[in-house]
């Protein structure tokens, strides 16, 4: 049975911190921050040999001091989607997740494994994204990202 990505998506950003204002905010259009966490999709989907499926993003305000949605058009996106895989190859493919990682300077985590799955986190700290893979369905890994916060081009 297939389970929906949408509360562990939710779960997850909300693990991951989503944004919290930085002094010195990069200033990129939402299309632009869709596109980069695509191309982090894209990139893994390239180490599985295996596209992302049902690739979704979400777009909130940035908080202020106290949890207070900002109000000056400061943003951080969030991604999520799966990828379709052997059942079995979780725990390999995310190794090999992380060994790609590591050789593009990614800040990783170590591999969680559990079972026949696990959970990888990676940062990027050229542009702040944040990627967690996640397994536990037999045929499914859980893309999650999360971006930095953003003043609004």
């Amino acid at each position: 049975m297939r389970r929906k990505l949408t509360p562990l998506a939710l779960v997850a950003v909300l693990a991951l911190g989503g944004c919290t204002r930085e002094p010195d905010l990069q200033q990129k259009s939402e299309a632009e921050v869709v596109t980069a966490l695509r191309s982090y999709a894209d990139d893994i989907g390239t180490v599985f040999t295996m596209p992302i499926t049902n690739f979704r993003t979400n777009t909130v305000a940035c908080e202020q001091n106290g949890g207070v949605p900002a109000t000056d058009g400061t943003f951080d996106l969030s991604g999520h989607g799966k990828y379709i895989v052997k059942p079995g190859s979780h725990v390999a493919l995310l190794r090999s997740v992380a060994e790609h990682w590591l050789a593009q300077g990614y800040e990783v985590d170590p591999l969680r494994e559990v079972g026949n799955g696990g959970q990888l986190t990676g940062r990027n700290p050229a542009d702040g994204i944040s990627v967690t893979l996640t397994s536990g369905d037999p045929e499914v890994i859980a893309f999650l990202a999360a971006t930095p916060c953003y003043k609004s081009r």
